[in-house]
């Protein structure tokens, strides 16, 4: 019976390199990076409830404000 192979050593990673970022896993988007997205997208959609909303609310003024007042 023989030795089992030893597996090469993994390569050493800088961690102090300028690119490296100790939260960002690689190939994924993990933590702080989706919730700035999701923050963007909810901003994006509330604003755009907004600007729909005070169209419709003007769209109803001038409505009522063309019908002729019943007496």
């Amino acid at each position: 019976m023989g030795a089992a192979p030893v597996p090469p050593p993994e390569p050493a990673t800088d961690r102090s390199a300028p690119g490296h970022h100790p939260r960002r896993q690689r190939g994924r988007l993990a933590g702080w990076d989706t919730e700035g997205v999701w923050l963007g997208l909810l901003t994006g959609l509330a604003a755009t409830a907004l600007l729909l909303l005070r169209r419709y609310h003007r769209a109803l003024n001038l409505r009522v404000a063309e019908q002729p007042a019943v007496a």
